[in-house]
């Protein structure tokens, strides 16, 4: 099914006062379809063509649960690839081709490798993470593969697209002689975009006080396994999230993209604890998020479930800050006193903990880890 997501139904009052019979309808299965031959030979004739095309993946491919077809087709390609916010976890951190996430507002560094690209292959990506304009300056030709059709736009100029299941598709055209083409971007793209989004992890004094995002991502990898999900809540620490940490699969990691809801992390870990009780399920959230939705604990502790919380602490809405100080040189109201987490997770019966440094951190995460019977809380003091 694409795209799934939540459903309302809403009733009128009288009508759902109503007894009706208990006769559920039987679902009617959506037939897989693929784009017909000719038009996948045509898309491969079209790579032919050029000489320098670059992969852009969305989480159509996550959803459609084409993955290993995804890594075949970039394997005989051979061309740089990025990916969505919600597509991580697609291409291993050191995978060759991986030139990791775009999709940001600023110091996008991708956005300098598909300005030298001739060809864009768009795979399963959705306009609602970020709109072609700002990825797509040059109005470079695209080859469109999804489920839907492509939405006619001025910096989105289809050359060829395939419709269809993803999966299949991809199956499909990995039996034909794809051409190779391998090239790299200038200016050591790659390593410049590991340096600036922190991606390999730095020798520092674990002692250090106060911690970054990034010194707590890195540990999160080391203890995590590869079937840990990890949630993002939505703020400052979005981003550093998005670029910093690289999941070890696909659909391990959620991120609110798009219409990007703060607030998301907690009620979103219930959901994946529910959906994956035997998985690991560690919630991210910045300390305004986090009181947006932190009566959820008491859903969550209600339900019997296991999660690990972290709360990265600093007393800002700081994304908030930034736009205002950029817009208007100042901000106002976006600072204020928290209250005492751990106190506030022990008045819901689960465990509080703060971590003052990075042992402390690793220690409490893989005490919680270890013990996976309950809601454990983590209250990170960040750099303001």
């Amino acid at each position: 099914m694409e795209k799934p997501g939540p459903v309302v139904v809403e009733l009128p009052e009288d009508l759902a006062t109503q007894i009706v019979p208990i006769k559920p309808i039987s679902p009617t299965s959506i037939p897989v379809s693929i784009p017909i031959m000719e038009s996948i030979q045509a898309a491969n004739t079209l790579i032919r063509q050029y000489e320098r095309p670059f992969v852009i993946i969305g989480n159509g491919v996550v959803r459609q649960e084409a993955v290993d077809e995804l890594q075949l087709f970039i394997e005989r390609l051979q061309s740089p690839v990025t990916h969505s916010y919600m597509a991580k976890g697609v291409l291993s951190k050191n995978h060759p081709q991986n030139f990791f996430t775009f999709g940001f507002n600023e110091k996008d560094e991708v956005l300098a490798g598909l300005k030298e690209a001739d060809l864009l292959i768009v795979i399963g990506f959705d306009f609602v993470e970020k709109l072609p304009k700002e990825w797509n300056t040059e109005k470079t030709p695209i080859l469109h593969i999804d489920t839907l059709p492509a939405e006619i736009d001025e910096y989105y100029p289809v050359e060829a697209e395939l419709v269809g299941d993803i999966k299949q598709t991809l199956r499909v055209f990995n039996q034909l002689d794809i051409p190779a083409k391998p090239w790299i971007p200038s200016g050591n793209l790659q390593k410049q975009i590991k340096q600036s989004y922190h991606i390999e992890e730095k020798k520092i004094d674990s002692n250090l006080l106060p911690l970054t995002i990034e010194d707590i991502l890195h540990s999160i990898d080391k203890l995590s396994s590869e079937e840990t999900i990890v949630i993002s809540d939505v703020g400052a620490h979005k981003v550093s999230i998005a670029r910093t940490y690289q999941p070890k699969n696909a659909n391990k990691f959620i991120i609110s993209n798009g219409l990007a809801s703060m607030g998301i992390a907690l009620p979103g870990s219930i959901g994946a604890k529910l959906a994956c009780p035997n998985d690991s399920v560690i919630c991210i959230t910045g300390d305004g998020g986090a009181l947006m939705n932190f009566a959820e604990i008491e859903t969550a502790k209600r339900l019997g479930l296991s999660f690990i919380i972290i709360v990265l602490n600093d007393s800002t809405l700081k994304i908030e800050q930034e736009m205002m100080n950029k817009k208007f040189g100042k901000s106002y109201g976006v600072t204020f006193t928290n209250p005492d987490f751990v106190q506030l997770a022990t008045s819901f019966g689960i465990k509080g903990e703060q971590a003052n440094s990075l042992v402390e951190f690793e220690n409490i995460m893989k005490r919680a880890l270890k013990n996976a019977d309950e809601i454990v809380l983590i209250d990170v003091l960040l750099k303001s």
